[in-house]
């Protein structure tokens, strides 16, 4: 499922918001379950006061297979509620052997300079993530924070975020990744607490796997 280009999917009251979402089944690359783009605007599922859950599972699979996410949150994209509605989001990446197959990414700006993000005002955050991959796919990460990323309550609320990494045995197997090599990459609470889980699940031969890096 893709949301973009001044599109959004939310409820302004308190009503619930459910988006259940999987890539395509195919040899290619790039089958997200949900892929939220918000370059130009847009791009966004949210809410005010309703619980927001969105479960997806990245398609894909095959020898030249790669990218293929749960959840894609890219330039700006965002999952949010502006009231004290809780936000939970698990994502699972797909098969391929080449690698990529992330759970959760967060990454990117919109070019207003909204970053991508998992949010809430007064509720809790949950993100959840699983990497994929087969064979020797390296860099199968269960959530990733990168450029610009972000997941927070910027109220009381809490924040947890648990990642497990692919099972394949490339490199780079990671729980949760967190990077903020170009631009700033957040997991944060305002007055809540923020708990952070990751387990490396790759194979022994595995190399530069981790929990959470």
């Amino acid at each position: 499922m893709r949301v973009y280009h001044h599109a959004s999917i939310h409820t302004p009251g308190t009503g619930k918001v459910a988006v259940v979402g999987r890539g395509g089944e195919t040899g290619g690359s790039y089958n997200f379950g949900v892929f939220l783009d918000g370059h130009g605007g847009g791009g966004e599922i949210k809410s005010v006061d309703g619980e927001i859950t969105v479960v997806a599972q990245g398609g894909g699979f095959g020898e030249t297979s790669q990218n293929n996410y749960g959840v894609d949150l890219w330039r700006g994209g965002s999952i949010h509620a502006s009231g004290s509605g809780s936000v939970s989001v698990s994502g699972t990446g797909a098969g391929g052997a080449v690698g990529n197959h992330h759970g959760v990414i967060i990454h990117g700006i919109s070019t207003a300079g909204k970053r991508s993000h998992v949010s809430t005002a007064g509720g809790d955050v949950t993100v959840t993530g699983r990497g994929g991959g087969t064979g020797d796919a390296s860099s199968n990460f269960g959530v990733f924070v990168s450029s610009n990323g972000l997941i927070a309550s910027t109220g009381s609320g809490n924040v947890a975020v648990t990642g497990t990494s692919g099972q394949a045995g490339g490199e780079n197997q990671i729980g949760v990744a967190v990077n903020g090599e170009f631009a700033t990459a957040q997991i944060t609470s305002v007055d809540g607490k923020v708990t952070v889980v990751g387990r490396n699940r790759g194979n022994s031969s595995s190399g530069y796997g981790e929990g959470v890096e």
